[in-house]
């Protein structure tokens, strides 16, 4: 789970560091935004997928 976290975490990261900062990135930065860039559509149900799969973790760790 933490792999899937961070991996969604990060590119989301740098998505927002690209459109807030805009600055030059390093290999490491340019190689996710390079997958990340022409695949932004797909991403984002990717990352919905990641946040319900989250969410429903969550409620059924949660006592009521």
């Amino acid at each position: 789970m933490f792999d899937k976290i961070y991996e969604v975490g990060n590119f989301l990261y740098q998505g927002r560091n690209l459109n807030h900062r805009g600055s030059t990135q390093s290999l490491y930065q340019q190689n996710i935004l390079n997958d990340l860039l022409p695949n932004q559509y797909k991403f984002y149900f990717k990352f919905l997928g990641f946040l319900e799969d989250f969410i429903s973790n969550v409620n059924k760790n949660i006592a009521i």
